[in-house]
């Protein structure tokens, strides 16, 4: 999803805009990892903060 590619590369901005825009935050991609998870994985530290903001 494009939220699980803004978080896998590090992108707080696009995080924000696609949360913004209305995305999943808890939907599921490769081996059922959330965002979140992929956040925490890829060690994107700046990522989790918008995604914990936003209910995740």
């Amino acid at each position: 999803t494009p939220l699980h590619w803004a978080v896998k590369k590090g992108h707080s901005a696009a995080i924000k805009f696609v949360l913004k825009a209305g995305a999943q935050i808890e939907s599921r991609y490769m081996k059922g990892r959330t965002p979140l998870a992929w956040a925490d994985r890829r060690g994107h530290t700046a990522g989790v903060r918008p995604l914990l903001d936003n209910g995740a």
